[in-house]
């Protein structure tokens, strides 16, 4: 790139070619693309490459790179809780249950989902492990009804099932 373009390619350079590798499936050479880089790669890039290990299931590389962003200094709630998702993906329950009690034991707090609909003209808001609505009881049941329907029909609506949830919650 010195050569042809008269640049030196930067970390966002890096980025992208570990970004492309990974979406073409080829996380070996992604790996040693982010190992031969001359610069400390960033967020990005071990972003990018941990996407890449989630989407082809490579649940050791995604180990790797969730080490490399611990060294780093990078391992934020995002990236446990997608290791986790590795894990639930491929049926690993305790690797998930560790996964989460060490975010608990180091205080990684997973940043809550959030949902909104409308009813009648009323907007409502629903955040994940919000017990605060007077109506939680009645929304958890049918949650629960719901769940418990698409399980009869052996549909994998999620990664984590409810028992597992509100075991952790």
């Amino acid at each position: 790139m010195a050569a042809v373009h008269g640049m030196e390619p930067g970390v966002e350079h890096y980025g992208s070619l570990v970004d492309v590798l990974g979406r073409a499936g080829l996380l070996a050479e992604a790996m040693e693309a982010v190992r031969s880089m001359p610069m400390r790669p960033d967020s990005y890039v071990l972003g990018a490459l941990l996407n890449a290990c989630a989407a082809h299931g490579d649940v050791e590389a995604g180990e790797q790179v969730v080490r490399w962003l611990a060294e780093l200094g990078l391992d934020h709630s995002g990236v446990h809780v997608q290791l986790s998702n590795m894990y639930a993906g491929w049926s690993k329950w305790e690797e998930v249950l560790k996964v989460r009690r060490n975010m608990e034991d180091r205080k990684v707090a997973k940043v809550p989902g959030c949902s909104m609909l409308e009813v009648d003209g009323v907007a409502c808001e629903f955040v994940a492990g919000d017990r605060s609505h007077p109506r939680t009881r009645e929304v958890m049941s049918a949650i629960r009804d719901l769940h418990g329907q698409l399980r009869q029909l052996d549909h994998d609506c999620c990664y984590l099932t409810m028992e597992m949830e509100l075991q952790l919650s």
